[in-house]
């Protein structure tokens, strides 16, 4: 069956999400995979979709999403109720799952994710596992330490806003945002716990026992989260997915995890429309583009649009959304204004499949060139070169390069890389 891209939640602000069937059709349980918030997501997202794809080897759904207001599902990351969004998010994640067919859900979570994600299981009870992947030992703890990364590479006065808010690298969040995230405890669980629990932790079971002991100790296990650092505490060019920690708890949940299998399947919306601003509204449909399918995800506004189709590219080794979100920031305004917008993943990058031979997660590939033309020849079939190509540093270079070949209506090249 394989992963079925998706809209779902609510239809007035759709959440985005993977989900990822066994091939036969059939599963032995469910499986949600919460992301990490902020710059930690942007590094932990090729680590996720590898671990839902060996979950999916072993006969287990797995269910990738991004909270609201962030990723590709809709608001903002500076609207009000952040944290409440985030948690209703996970339990729309959860009942997606259920929708599905599987016989059990369960949760898992790296990071302020794996807050999150005991919180909700918490509070939804029916969990039949979690894990809880280098979990931070609260929302305050979280914020401290990306603090401290702001002020280290940037201006420290730069870490405060006047409106109470404070930027962390790469991202904002509203003092409500920072307020609620201090506040955030594991209640105790409003049902039957989790069956199993599994903890990965870096400095060992005392730093999370915390966020476990609601849960009781009868049943939680322990390990080491091993390649944290190499995944995590280094820029998103560098990050190493963690194939070791990958393989240990694909291991574990198929272990714990029941024998029987029940059909499976993935329900479908691959369009959601949803209020921009004004009177305008936002239209985003999820694509295959080219003979090797790329995904992609094509915005425009329902009152119409004018001009050449703008292809946003990878940076680096990040995935369609761009760096710190702002390609998903940019289409959604530039459709706004009548433009018809294009993020996308190269080959062998983010949810794009990998071409015979070629290395995944790699910038910079040779393969991208022959990508980015067979995107924009799926986007303008008549015309190829009626785009606009935009990209930041490798994919600023990957845009001059491209526009050699294609003669596109225009480039937008921020610091490229030239060497």
């Amino acid at each position: 069956m394989g992963a079925t891209p998706l809209w779902f939640g609510p239809p007035h602000r759709p959440l985005f999400g993977w989900i990822h069937v066994p091939d036969a059709g059939e599963c032995r349980g469910a499986v949600v995979l919460c992301p990490p918030l902020a710059g930690e997501h942007t590094n932990a997202h090729y680590t996720y979709r590898r671990l839902a794809q060996a979950l999916e080897a072993v006969g287990l759904l797995a269910v990738r999403f991004d909270y609201d207001g962030t990723g590709d599902s809709a608001g903002s990351g500076e609207d009000p109720t952040r944290v409440n969004a985030w948690l209703a998010s996970i339990a729309y994640a959860v009942e997606l799952a259920r929708r599905t067919g599987a016989p059990s859900v369960s949760l898992l979570g790296m990071r302020m994710g794996a807050l999150l994600a005991a919180v909700a299981a918490a509070r939804l009870g029916d969990v039949a596992s979690l894990v809880l992947w280098d979990p931070c030992t609260s929302g305050r703890a979280f914020v401290r330490e990306h603090q401290f990364l702001q002020r280290i590479s940037s201006d420290p006065a730069a870490t405060s806003r006047r409106d109470g808010g404070i930027e962390l690298p790469g991202f904002v969040f509203r003092q409500d945002t920072v307020r609620d995230l201090s506040d955030l405890q594991v209640p105790a669980p409003t049902g039957a716990p989790p069956g199993r629990v599994l903890v990965l932790t870096r400095a060992g079971p005392s730093a999370a026992n915390e966020i476990v002991a609601p849960f009781g100790s009868d049943h939680v296990e322990w390990q080491e989260a091993i390649g944290q650092q190499e995944l995590l505490g280094v820029r998103t060019i560098y990050h190493q997915i963690p194939q070791g920690t990958v393989a240990a708890i694909t291991s574990w949940l198929d272990g714990a995890l029941g024998t029987e299998y029940v059909p499976a399947r993935a329900p479908s919306r691959r369009e959601a429309s949803w209020p921009l601003s004004g009177d305008h509204r936002l239209k985003e449909r999820l694509v295959r583009l080219g003979p090797l399918g790329l995904f992609g995800i094509v915005t425009t506004s329902v009152q119409g649009t004018t001009g050449p189709t703008v292809m946003l590219l990878n940076s680096g080794n990040d995935w369609h959304v761009g760096p710190n979100r702002l390609w998903v920031e940019l289409s959604r305004r530039w459709a706004a204004a009548g433009l018809r917008c294009a993020r996308f993943d190269l080959s062998g990058l983010g949810d794009s499949p990998v071409r015979d031979g070629q290395l995944d997660h790699v910038m910079r590939a040779p393969e991208s060139f022959d990508d980015v033309a067979d995107v924009a020849a799926a986007l303008s079939p008549t015309d190829p070169s009626d785009v606009v190509l935009v990209g930041l540093c490798s994919g600023a270079y990957q845009a001059l390069e491209s526009a050699l070949r294609l003669s596109p209506r225009g480039v937008c090249a921020i610091n490229p890389v030239l060497r």
